[in-house]
């Protein structure tokens, strides 16, 4: 206990800032004059300043990462070369008569305005079904393998156009797509066991009852996105269109303002994979720990996000600007493979980074309550 005599007070409190580098507090009695010294301990000196994980030094890690391990691309490059020259499973007989049913339909109580947009649909749905195979069903997300030949539609290569094979009947459509599908998700849960035992600080051995599991977990995920995206988007969809009778404007602003919110509340679910991938955990927990990591101490997140989609974007429009009958396209196999891969590389790092950043500041936090504590309780607290 101190007496409040004048300025012994502010050099008492000088000296203990500046002799033994403490953070103090003093809290006087405003009945007789004393006051209590609190202090909490040093925490610039005995403790190293955190700083969260930097986007820029992730990037470029994840794609020294894949450069140091090129094995790491073979799985997009096979899949994009499966997809390119492989025969074409195609449903175009198969939904497209139904198709033309509904549009004719449709077409019969529309107006002229309608009727053109209604033949442009049409059209469009012919390009997409002929392009369509369901080979690229083995491109699966949200874990699965990169590809772009499935992202583009290839319907010829450098050997002329792949041989069509046309599904008879929807039954069979539908197991052919749940099979492809399924051994989708297991490639790419190996995938993404590569990537992620790529980016550990230590070696880590291959086990394959670990990825069986993490396949397990992928096709949950899958399952529970695919529900939040069907609650979220059904009703709005259905929301927005009341207001279509206020123009095509309107809609379109209200669309994109949508869009832009839906986005918002999917962001912190963005390393909802990486948790079943790094931490080992079950499907929900790691959605969980997601939120919490990307809401409470990775608010930049987006940003990281929004960086890697223009690099993978802007040099998508490189990759296939070469015609798809040309060998030139491989280099635009590889060099998506080689882009895409490293950016999920950096996904994992920035990932990893940011769980030690979120470690270290619940410790650092816990550390200091604990000096506050142990050292006369907080400014104001009862005694």
């Amino acid at each position: 206990m101190i007496q409040k005599t004048g300025n012994d007070e502010v050099s008492l409190f000088s000296f203990l800032e500046s002799r033994f580098s403490v953070f103090t507090q003093i809290r006087l009695d405003e009945r007789g004059g004393y006051g209590k010294i609190t202090c909490l301990m040093n925490i610039q000196n005995e403790q190293s300043v955190l700083n969260p994980p930097r986007m820029i030094p992730a990037i470029t890690a994840g794609f020294n990462t894949v450069a140091n391990r090129v094995s790491l691309i073979l799985l997009p490059i096979a899949l994009d070369l499966l997809l390119w020259f492989a025969p074409k499973l195609s449903i175009q007989n198969l939904l497209l008569p139904i198709m033309d049913q509904v549009i004719t339909t449709m077409g019969k109580v529309a107006n002229a305005d309608t009727a053109a947009a209604l033949t442009t649909t049409s059209q469009l749905w012919n390009q997409l079904l002929g392009q369509y195979s369901l080979l690229s069903s083995l491109r699966t997300m949200p874990v699965g393998i990169p590809s772009l030949v499935a992202r583009a539609g290839y319907t010829q290569n450098p050997l002329g156009s792949p041989v069509v094979l046309q599904i008879p009947s929807g039954s069979m459509a539908l197991v052919i797509f749940l099979g492809l599908t399924l051994i989708g998700f297991f490639i790419g849960a190996i995938y993404f066991d590569m990537l992620s035992r790529s980016t550990a600080p230590g070696q880590e051995p291959v086990k394959f009852k670990q990825i069986i599991s993490q396949y397990a977990q992928s096709l949950w995920i899958a399952f529970y996105l695919l529900l939040i995206g069907l609650f979220l988007v059904v009703p709005l969809v259905f929301f927005l269109s009341l207001f279509s009778v206020f123009g095509a404007g309107v809609s379109q602003i209200l669309f994109l303002f949508a869009g832009l919110g839906l986005l918002w509340l999917l962001i912190p679910l963005v390393f909802s994979i990486h948790g079943i991938f790094v931490m080992h955990q079950k499907a929900m927990p790691s959605m969980m720990l997601s939120a919490k990591l990307i809401r409470f101490f990775l608010p930049g997140t987006g940003t990281f996000i929004l960086l890697c989609a223009l690099i993978s974007e802007g040099l998508n429009l490189l990759w296939i600007v070469t015609p798809a009958n040309s060998w030139l396209t491989l280099i635009g196999i590889f060099g998506h493979a080689f882009v895409v891969t490293g950016l999920l590389a950096a996904s994992f790092i920035y990932y990893r980074e940011g769980l030690h950043w979120m470690q270290e500041s619940i410790q650092r936090l816990s550390a200091s309550a604990s000096n506050r504590t142990d050292n006369g309780g907080y400014v104001g607290r009862n005694q």
